[in-house]
């Protein structure tokens, strides 16, 4: 059982970390060491912000723009739905 709350069970981040370390170590955690890989993410550090290749940044930029499209149809769709409401409200029922 997983869950998100370290007093019940084992946390999803713990699960993660196992993770990680099984991957790194192909297999072998017993040759995982915290303060080796502490090291290298600290000497490999922060390199630069952006995209590896141009490819990469086409496909993130279409797949935002795609999501502001969509984002921004259903705000036109929501206050389409709303100006419809008010002013059919708004009519006098006929006698």
């Amino acid at each position: 059982m997983t869950t998100k709350s370290r007093a019940l069970s084992v946390t999803l981040g713990f699960l993660r970390h196992q993770r990680t370390i099984w991957r790194r170590t192909e297999g072998h955690p017993h040759t995982w060491d915290d303060e080796q890989a502490e090291r290298v993410i600290y000497e490999l550090g922060y390199q630069a912000p952006g995209w590896i290749t141009t490819g990469d940044a086409l496909l993130a930029n279409t797949a935002a723009a795609l999501a502001l499209a969509r984002h921004q149809a259903g705000l036109d769709a929501l206050a389409d739905e709303q100006a419809n409401h008010h002013r059919t409200a708004a009519q006098p029922l006929a006698a």
